[in-house]
């Protein structure tokens, strides 16, 4: 007998898709439409598709964007506008009506217009349940015009209360079910005044490898002390607190050999460049540029440690996948990191803006050889963070809402 909830006509929103930085958001998203067939997909651009394919496969990639539709994107060709209009006559009572609401909540006209404009496809469409994949992305719409009478689940992963903590407000109003991706990210939002009961916990997935065939230390008898960091090069990565550490190290024990090796693109890069220059440690530093998954697996294997002294965080994605890989981890107190990295189990959390902190946490590690014990553990501490539970958990979700 089908189930009635497998026909429920879905909604998923998301900045972009496929997404080469969280590849695990299209095993969930192949999954959520396997178990729900009606369910759409509203992105703002497409991304790139190759690690999508590897993944899931061309075949099941091509369904799934047969279900794609994309926001508007405004031009100066005023013949682009020809379709936008067309649905908005066609729909006339339906766009007054969103216009309204959207004056209601404080829109200016002309953003008013604008939401029509970018979501008119979404005129001639209802839905039981519309899912946003991040607070910012739903932050872009005016929810009760577009989905008043609509279930909303909407996800929390990072940056969204530390950067602009008043600015998802109206967001949390009319979400029905939030999803976050720890303990932090929720006090976060019950501080905001967000009922708690209302609120899932989901931690994101690490994605599978086979340690033994595929993925082998090249070395494992070398030398020297490979650190690696593998993220957006970007300030809140807190990258320039590990040189200065490193910096710290190189005069206080030059017998130390060690490396750092950077994996990621992002607008820090020239700066992070210029400031190992500076610190005289570049000659222990290698930046790799933006890698595929694959790619990035092998390095993080052939490493000792893995780094992130993050300012601010979320959760983080590349720490679960290191801990996977069986790799202790250095990481700050940042956001939800401490639950992440089981303090003096699978690594070590320390104080974040703390490079003093840091050279002494990666001595202690070297010093006590600890490294071996905490390498051990730490694919335990990750094992219940699978692909398959994540997407369990998130029709659970679904099926509550929907319920």
């Amino acid at each position: 007998m089908k189930n009635k909830q497998s026909e429920n006509k879905i909604l998923i929103f998301s900045s972009i898709w496929p997404t080469a930085t969280h590849p695990y958001i299209s095993f969930l998203f192949h999954g959520l439409k396997l178990k729900y067939p009606n369910l759409e997909f509203f992105l703002f651009k497409k991304g790139e598709r190759r690690l999508a394919k590897d993944l899931i496969g061309n075949e099941e990639l091509k369904k799934i964007e047969q279900s794609i539709f994309l926001r508007f994107n405004f031009t100066k060709n005023p013949l682009a506008y020809i379709i936008p209009v067309f649905y908005l006559l066609v729909k006339f009572r339906r766009s007054l009506l969103v216009l309204k609401l959207c004056l209601k909540n404080n829109y200016t006209f002309y953003q008013s217009i604008g939401q029509l404009i970018y979501y008119h496809k979404l005129l001639s469409r209802k839905y039981d349940l519309v899912y946003f994949n991040s607070l910012q992305v739903a932050r872009h719409i005016c929810i009760e015009a577009f989905f008043k009478e609509t279930k909303v689940i909407c996800s929390s992963r990072g940056q969204d209360f530390d950067f602009e903590p008043d600015s998802f407000r109206k967001v949390l109003q009319n979400c029905d079910q939030l999803h976050v991706l720890g303990e932090y990210l929720k006090n976060k939002a019950v501080a905001q005044g967000y009922d708690s009961k209302n609120i899932s916990i989901i931690q994101p997935a690490s994605l599978p490898v086979d340690l033994k065939d595929k993925y082998k230390e090249v070395n494992p008898e070398k030398s020297e002390i490979t650190l690696i960091t593998s993220s957006r090069l970007y300030w809140t990565k807190g990258h320039i607190y590990v040189l200065r550490a490193l910096s710290i190290l190189k005069y206080n024990r030059p017998e130390l050999n060690f490396k750092y090796i950077i994996v990621g693109d992002g607008p820090e890069m020239e700066f992070l460049k210029f400031e190992a220059k500076r610190l005289q440690i570049n000659d222990k530093l290698e930046f790799c540029g933006w890698k595929n998954q694959n790619e990035v697996n092998q390095l993080v294997m052939n490493a000792d440690i893995y780094v992130l002294l993050s300012i601010e965080e979320g959760f983080n994605n590349s720490v679960t996948q290191a801990q996977m890989l069986g790799k202790a981890c250095i990481v700050s107190n940042a956001g939800g990191l401490p639950e992440n990295v089981k303090n003096e189990y699978s690594g070590l959390v320390i104080e974040k803006y703390s490079p003093e902190g840091f050279a002494e946490a990666l001595l202690n590690l070297i010093d006590k050889d600890l490294l071996d014990n905490f390498s051990e553990n730490a694919k335990s501490n990750v094992a219940g963070r699978s692909l398959r539970h994540q997407l369990n958990e998130f029709e659970n979700m679904f099926e509550k809402v929907l319920s």
